[in-house]
């Protein structure tokens, strides 16, 4: 009897002991599997360029295929030739920035936010990386390539959205607008997006931009809405 009382607690210990190796084991690899995960996407950094462990997303073409916060490095880039970020299927970036292709000395510039929809972007180096922000580690697919956006100087007038690229010496603008509701207008520049809306709903106001040689206007207007932009000559000189 006691023998085999013995040969019952010999058992028991045992397994509990293999046990206990097993949920080390399993501890360490949730371990490892987390730093994995961190590599491409992390909640310890807000901005993912301040995380020393970031990893690029995988390219084919012009698509890339990527998880959570992994960054985009491009080259080969024409400076200041617009590049159009659009995102494939449902995903949601809480943020897209461009920003030099080497280590971060400053904040990149932050070009918008991206539920499902395209985004302009205007590279200033043949050397930039794209970093995205996302609130979960889903998976996404991009396409990044140069925008075929028409090239306007002078006055330009539409009925509805447009977008085009202002070529001329201009930093400002007048607005006129006829319809229901004032129209939307964004300025895509080096130094980003920058949004421009009539104060108090008046269908006539002016509107201005930074000093960057590309200046890419979207027109987001109802498609009863017609206006017209009318480019102001710059101090000193004119405009054509």
């Amino acid at each position: 009897m006691a023998s085999s009382a013995r040969q019952r607690i010999f058992r028991f210990s045992l397994a509990l002991s293999v046990i206990g190796l097993l949920v080390i084991a399993g501890i360490g690899y949730s371990v490892l599997t987390a730093d994995d995960v961190a590599d491409a996407t992390s909640e310890d950094y807000y901005y993912p360029w301040e995380n020393p462990r970031a990893t690029a997303a995988t390219a084919d073409g012009d698509v890339w295929s990527g998880r959570g916060q992994q960054f985009i490095p491009l080259t080969g880039l024409t400076p200041g030739e617009p590049l159009e970020f659009s995102p494939e299927g449902d995903a949601e970036f809480s943020g897209v920035y461009l920003g030099p292709a080497d280590a971060v000395d400053e904040r990149p510039i932050d070009v918008g936010y991206s539920r499902s929809s395209t985004l302009l972007l205007v590279p200033t180096a043949p050397e930039m990386t794209i970093w995205v922000r996302m609130r979960t580690a889903a998976d996404w697919t991009v396409t990044v390539r140069p925008a075929q956006i028409e090239e306007r100087t002078g006055t330009v007038s539409g009925i509805g959205p447009m977008t085009f690229r202002y070529t001329g010496d201009a930093t400002a603008a007048r607005m006129d607008a006829r319809g229901g509701h004032p129209p939307r207008v964004n300025i895509i520049t080096a130094n980003g997006t920058k949004a421009e809306r009539s104060e108090s709903g008046q269908m006539a106001w002016t509107l201005a931009w930074s000093d960057t040689p590309t200046a890419v206007f979207q027109i987001d207007a109802y498609d009863d809405v017609s206006w017209t932009l009318e480019f102001l000559a710059p101090a000193g000189g004119v405009d054509e």
